[in-house]
């Protein structure tokens, strides 16, 4: 097992990527917590991983709110004693033409994109330190970091910064033995994208639309020891999209 006696909180743990990761850390051996705005969010989650016979605990809280994400991080900590693996996959997804995001849109769409993650690492940052290493892996997207669309300026923009903050984080936190790197997922099969996805067809080079667990792949490989050298990189996920539009 690649993640055999290791804790993870996975913030963002509803339907798609943040599920699928969760049930693949712990079919990898890991203790998953699990933390979501919405009370059943998460819960189907953590029954899917009991009855695979893994250990996983649900957690409520606003990470956008910085009172409630550290408090979130005191109880996971009480409950499983200490933290080695951080997934931040909160996130948010609307189009609009630039005319129309209005100061509201704009506000939550760089908080659920970007604030979110930046304080949910600083609440983490404690426990990953007392534990002597860490390995933390942000969701960005492969819009607004690789390709650009338009009527998305207010997501591309909050993407492409998630990447800036990975290296940022990972510079600073190396002297820590805590690694930080980001997965940019191309148009995924899940639920949040489907209003707008008509919008957003690709034409992946590899002629499907990816999976959950194309992503929660890439992000155990991130988590595991097999990318103990890797720090502040992005991976695509994308099925080629973001090499060129259009069959091969």
């Amino acid at each position: 097992m690649r993640l055999k006696d290791k804790v993870a909180i996975i913030a963002g743990a509803g339907p798609g990527i943040g599920r699928a990761t969760a049930l693949l850390f712990a079919q990898q051996g890991a203790k998953v917590a699990l933390i979501s705005r919405k009370k059943d969010a998460a819960l189907d989650t953590v029954e899917r991983i009991k009855e695979q016979g893994g250990q996983a605990v649900s957690f409520i809280a606003d990470c956008t709110k910085q009172d409630q994400t550290h408090a979130v991080f005191h109880q996971i900590m009480k409950e499983f004693g200490k933290l080695d693996i951080l997934h931040c996959n909160m996130g948010h997804f609307r189009t609009s033409p630039i005319e129309k995001i209005t100061e509201k849109d704009w506000d939550e769409m760089l908080s659920l994109n970007l604030k979110a993650k930046f304080l949910t690492v600083q609440a983490a940052l404690p426990y990953l330190i007392k534990n002597g290493s860490g390995s933390i892996i942000l969701t960005a997207a492969v819009f607004g970091s690789m390709l650009t669309t338009k009527n998305m300026a207010h997501y591309n923009a909050s993407k492409a910064a998630v990447i800036s903050l990975t290296k940022s984080l990972a510079l600073e936190l190396a002297p820590r033995q805590i690694r930080v790197n980001c997965v940019c997922p191309g148009q995924m099969s899940h639920q949040m994208f489907t209003k707008g996805k008509d919008s957003l067809r690709t034409n992946p080079l590899l002629f499907r639309d990816g999976l959950p667990e194309d992503a929660a792949f890439s992000i155990l490989y991130f988590a595991s020891d097999e990318s103990a050298w890797v720090t502040g990189t992005t991976l695509v996920v994308d099925g080629g999209t973001s090499i060129g539009i259009g069959k091969p």
